[in-house]
């Protein structure tokens, strides 16, 4: 079986094509709150809309309620602190930390299989790194570009004595 050759990212077909499919929206396969459906649309988006299989919307499905999970859970901590005072009057972990833990982990896990993690998205570490760099040096550079536009107005602005 031949599967259908995908047109060259930086080609013209390409650059049509996802131009067409931009207006498309992946819906989930099943209810998600409003709060979920945040989640929903920044996964969704961190991959080309047309290649979203059916499996792949239900691990997208679970990690959208996963990370509004998460986001309780740091509700839940920032609420009621690091530590709780049980029914015994003993101070312990706040359960929320443990659950924290383990949707973060199980979130990674979704996010690797769907290829929606940081290499994935973003590229290599040292490809990120290099263009970090270029980013500082271009802050710099409009920086230093702002700094002499506010001496020149401080020049301009200065009464003649």
């Amino acid at each position: 079986m031949t599967t259908k050759k995908r047109p060259r990212s930086d080609s013209a077909a390409a650059a049509v094509a996802v131009f067409a499919a931009s207006a498309a929206t992946v819906e989930p396969p099943m209810p998600l709150s409003e709060a979920e459906l945040y989640y929903w649309n920044a996964i969704i988006r961190a991959r080309p809309l047309d290649e979203w299989t059916a499996i792949d919307k239900l691990h997208a499905w679970n990690l959208s309620k996963t990370m509004q999970y998460i986001a309780d859970s740091h509700a839940d901590i920032a609420a009621n602190g690091l530590t709780i005072i049980n029914e015994r009057g003993t101070p312990i972990d706040n359960p929320a930390i443990r659950r924290l833990e383990t949707l973060s982990r199980l979130s990674i896990t979704y996010s690797t299989k769907l290829h929606i993690h940081a290499e994935a998205t973003v590229g290599r570490s040292e490809d990120s790194a290099k263009r970090a760099t270029k980013q500082r040096q271009a802050q710099d550079t409009l920086g230093s570009l702002k700094t002499q536009e506010h001496e020149l107005s401080d020049f301009i602005n200065t009464p003649v004595n």
